[in-house]
């Protein structure tokens, strides 16, 4: 089968991704914070996770797609090693095994000269300076309108419930899908859900580098894809985290 999960494409086994996202699932929520950081031994101190991309092998896979009907943000634990990051989110496309993809993390930093300043103030500000200590809380909420149990975020999709969600994956399929050269995962944090206890604050927004590219085709979605200068990349935001949201 031409999409099959192997080693050898560069994506992880099914049975990796499963034992992964159960990791996430069990992690003590006092322990989360630590996966998202690496020891550097030269400074001794910690560093953060700045984003996540695919291997150069992923994105021909994706780029071979022949229709997106789904695409999900898996989220997902490898291992427990100070000295690594081991937070691994996975992009999970059709609900299928056999279209797994595995994030790299990257503790390097973004050129803010062609980050917008809105999508910069939320990656760059809130990520990269909100104290460890509260990175757990970005990933809970309160069911039942914050009066109910604590849930964990699972997985954050674009689906086919909304009409927003189908004019995105339109825009994916029609515009974007095979001249694909890029995908990155930009970690952020949205302070206006901070503090509602029936929200997930973690927003994270997928970045698609693209060729020949030129904007999102009238299709009213401004502030949901952000197509910026520099290398031609198109930001994806606002994917429904799941739960609270499914």
């Amino acid at each position: 089968m031409e999409n099959t999960i192997t080693q050898k494409n560069g994506a992880d086994t099914t049975a990796n991704f499963v034992n992964t996202r159960e990791n996430w699932c069990k992690e003590n929520i006092l322990k989360l914070a630590h996966h998202f950081h690496e020891w550097d031994k030269s400074s001794e101190q910690f560093r953060r996770v700045n984003f996540f991309d695919l291997s150069n092998k992923d994105v021909e896979r994706f780029n071979a797609i022949k229709r997106i009907k789904e695409v999900r943000i898996c989220l997902a634990l490898k291992g427990d090693d100070i000295d690594k990051i081991t937070f691994y989110p996975y992009l999970l496309v059709n609900g299928s095994k056999d279209l797994i993809f595995c994030f790299r993390p990257q503790v390097k930093k973004l050129d803010a000269e062609i980050v917008p300043e809105t999508f910069k103030k939320m990656i760059g500000d809130n990520w990269n300076e909100i104290d460890m200590h509260l990175i757990d809380d970005l990933f809970h909420c309160k069911s039942n309108n914050g009066i109910g149990p604590v849930e964990r975020v699972l997985s954050y999709y674009i689906g086919n419930e909304s009409d927003t969600d189908k004019r995105i994956l339109q825009y994916i399929n029609d515009e974007l899908l095979t001249k694909i050269t890029g995908i990155n995962l930009y970690p952020g944090v949205d302070m206006n859900k901070f503090s509602k206890k029936d929200m997930i604050s973690f927003t994270p927004v997928l970045g698609f580098n693209t060729v020949g590219v030129t904007g999102n085709n009238g299709l009213g979605l401004r502030g949901v894809i952000e197509s910026i200068s520099g290398p031609d990349e198109t930001l994806v935001e606002y994917l429904s985290p799941c739960p609270p949201t499914c």
